[in-house]
């Protein structure tokens, strides 16, 4: 379809005249960072940076013409040997009678036939067991290709991504020339990258560990890389951990819980939020984040975690019941510690 825009206006203007104009959009124009649009008023191809597109009006490519502000475009469908669509021109009869440019379809209507599922997206795996009704999905391939690519395939497994015995701050930082030269071979900032992607797809079991290194990208440390090659000890254990959805053993409603760690980063006392949204049974919203400010007391802290939660309850809430499934309310939890 040939598709009603609004375009930004380059042109000289005073401050009263419109800032945009109605547009035929046309394409992209090559090599330069732009849309390729048609001014029916001004009979001319313009180039626009900003464009707002009018979805509610859309001209029909079935018809051969269509007539705006008293200006006609001649709209034409080439068809190929084979009988399909392939490319679509506008001709402008008075200052073009017998020159016209291609347009590519930005959009072609076809029958919705029935879709193989799908195994794998973005280095994810996705398991179905619709007997079942359950869904998995992982990153063991993407996980093995990380710990082999920095050499922790074979490392002896931990069972917690994160151990007790690191107190991670901002003194452990290299402060001698050995130090700095150690770290200087570490590639540290490519390793937490590695774990950040894991952590956003499938893994929230790692989330804070990974929130922690993170703080140190920067300048890090020996201790920090120790605590870096810790997480990959944990995945080298746990290949196989991913996300389930239950169809029958859990509601299609919303649940969620909060947590928060009082003053726990060393460096500026700030408190940590930490929740998960789970959906059909499996985590579909997580994250381990310190908070703004400084919390004066628990209950301080408490209440800012909360508050996180609520607004992304409530975001989770209008998403899911925009795609049919409706929420009798918002469930999230404080965690006890």
């Amino acid at each position: 379809m040939a598709a009603m825009c609004f375009g930004h206006l380059i042109e000289e203007r005073s401050k009263l005249d419109p800032k945009s104009k109605e547009c035929i959009f046309l394409g992209y124009e090559e090599g330069v960072k732009g849309y390729r649009l048609w001014d029916p008023v001004a009979k001319k191809r313009v180039i626009s940076r900003d464009v707002v597109f009018n979805e509610a009006q859309m001209l029909n490519t079935n018809t051969t013409s269509s007539e705006r502000q008293g200006h006609t475009v001649e709209i034409e469908l080439h068809e190929s040997t084979d009988g399909s669509t392939d490319e679509q021109s506008l001709k402008d009869p008075e200052e073009h009678p017998s020159d016209s440019w291609n347009l590519k379809l930005l959009s072609r209507e076809f029958d919705m036939k029935d879709l193989g599922s799908a195994k794998k997206i973005l280095g994810m795996e996705i398991h179905r067991d619709r007997k079942a009704g359950k869904l998995w999905v992982t990153q063991k391939n993407y996980v093995e290709k990380v710990l082999e690519r920095f050499s922790m395939l074979n490392a002896k497994p931990v069972s917690t991504p994160l151990g007790a015995h690191f107190q991670l701050s901002s003194q452990l930082c290299p402060s001698t020339k050995e130090n700095v030269e150690y770290i200087s071979r570490v590639p540290y900032a490519n390793a937490v990258g590695c774990l950040m992607y894991a952590m956003v797809c499938t893994r929230s079991d790692i989330s804070h560990a990974v929130s922690m290194v993170s703080r140190y990208m920067g300048n890090p440390g020996k201790k920090h890389w120790d605590e870096v090659k810790w997480i990959f000890r944990y995945l080298a254990g746990s290949t196989n951990f991913g996300i389930m959805f239950d169809r029958d053993g859990a509601k299609g409603e919303v649940s969620g819980f909060v947590d928060f760690d009082y003053a726990g980063d060393l460096d500026s006392r700030r408190s940590t939020t930490g929740y998960v949204f789970t959906f059909y049974g499996g985590p579909i919203c997580w994250k381990s984040v310190l908070q703004s400010t400084t919390a004066l007391s628990t209950t301080e802290a408490e209440y800012m975690a909360l508050t996180e939660a609520a607004k992304e309850a409530l975001w989770l809430k209008g998403l899911v019941e925009e795609l049919g499934f409706k929420q009798c309310g918002l469930y999230y939890w404080l965690v006890e510690a």
